[in-house]
C-alpha cells in the first residue's frame, strides 16, 4: 500500500523542518490547543500523499483536500504566515503528480490559494500586511512556475538524450550492415573464385598437366593479392575521419577524374562530435558515388 523511504523521497523530507512553526506556535504564538492534532493530521496526509502507491485514487483525492483545507484555515483563522504552507502541495503537484494547472489539483490549489490572499487583504487595514500577502502569493506561483518549468527541460532533456541513443544505436546498425555487405561484396566472390581456381589445379595436377596447374596457381597468387589490397581497403574506410578529410578525400578523387570541384563551407566541421561527423561522411560518400 505504501511505498517503502529511499532517497527518492528525500527532497520532500527536507521541508518537513518547517513543521516546527505550527507546533512551537502552541507555546510561542498562541495557537490554540485543539490545532496540534489537526496539525498532526496535516503531516499524516502529508506523508501518505508522498508514499500512497498508485491504486488509491480517491484516498488521495481526500488526502490532497486535506492538505489544502488545513493551510487555509490556518491561514486564514490562526496565522497568516501559514499560507507559506502552500509549497507543500505546490511540490507534490509538480514533483511528485507530475500534474499541471490545468489538472484537478492544480485547480484546487490556485483556487485555495486565491481564498486564503483575498481573505487576508480584506480582513487587514494595513497596507504592509496586504503587500505582504501579495508577495507570499507572487513566490508561491512563481516557485511553482519555475518548478514545472524545470520539470519540462528535464523532460526534453531526457527525450532528447533517449533520442540521441536511439540514433546512435541505428548508426551502429547501419554501419555494421554496411560493413557486413562490403565484407560480403568483397571476400564472397573472392573465396568463390579462390575455390574455383583450386578444384581446376587439383583436375590438371590429376592429368599431370603442369602448365595448366602453373596457371591456375597463377591466377590464384592475383586473386588473393587483389582480395588482400581490397581488405586493407575496407579497413581504410572503417577508421574514423574528420569531414575535413573526407572532402580531401573526394576532391582528390574528382581531380583524378578531371571533374571540378568546389566546396564551400560555412560552419565548422571540426567542432561537431564524431558520431555526427561520421553521419556526414556517410551522406558525403554516396552523395559522391551516385
Amino acid at each position: 500500500m505504501f511505498y517503502p523511504f529511499s532517497k527518492h523521497f528525500l527532497p520532500y523530507y527536507v521541508g518537513l523542518v518547517f513543521m516546527v512553526f505550527p507546533i512551537l506556535g502552541l507555546r510561542y504564538f498562541g495557537y490554540p490547543l485543539w490545532t496540534l492534532p489537526i496539525t498532526l493530521l496535516f503531516l499524516i496526509a502529508y506523508l501518505s500523499l508522498i508514499h500512497l502507491k498508485q491504486g488509491y485514487g480517491k484516498v488521495r483525492e481526500i488526502l490532497w483536500l486535506y492538505v489544502l483545507l488545513y493551510i487555509t484555515y490556518m491561514s486564514c483563522f490562526i496565522n497568516g504566515n501559514m499560507m507559506w504552507f502552500f509549497f507543500y502541495p505546490s511540490n507534490l503537484l509538480v514533483w511528485k503528480f507530475d500534474n499541471s494547472w490545468r489538472s484537478y489539483r492544480g485547480i484546487s490549489l490556485l483556487i485555495m490559494i486565491g481564498l486564503v490572499s483575498i481573505f487576508g487583504i480584506l480582513s487587514t487595514n494595513s497596507v504592509a500586511d496586504k503587500i505582504a500577502i501579495m508577495l507570499v502569493l507572487l513566490f508561491i506561483l512563481g516557485m511553482t512556475v519555475f518548478m514545472v518549468q524545470t520539470r519540462e527541460e528535464e523532460r526534453l532533456k531526457n527525450q532528447l538524450y533517449q533520442k540521441s541513443q536511439e540514433n546512435s544505436i541505428l548508426i551502429a546498425e547501419n554501419e555494421r550492415n554496411r560493413i557486413g555487405r562490403d565484407l560480403h561484396d568483397t571476400l564472397g566472390h573472392t573465396f568463390a573464385m579462390m575455390t574455383l581456381k583450386t578444384e581446376l589445379a587439383l583436375k590438371q595436377l590429376d592429368k599431370e598437366n603442369l602448365l595448366a596447374v602453373r596457371k591456375e596457381l597463377e591466377d590464384l597468387h592475383h586473386i588473393s593479392k587483389d582480395s588482400m589490397k581490397d581488405v586493407r581497403q575496407l579497413i581504410n574506410n572503417l577508421k574514423y575521419r574528420t569531414v575535413t578529410e573526407e572532402l580531401q578525400t573526394i576532391g582528390d578523387m574528382f581531380a583524378l577524374a578531371n571533374i571540378e570541384f568546389q566546396i564551400e563551407k560555412t560552419i565548422h566541421t571540426d567542432q561537431l562530435s564524431p558520431v555526427i561527423q561520421s553521419s556526414i561522411n556517410m551522406i558525403l560518400r554516396e552523395l559522391t558515388t551516385n
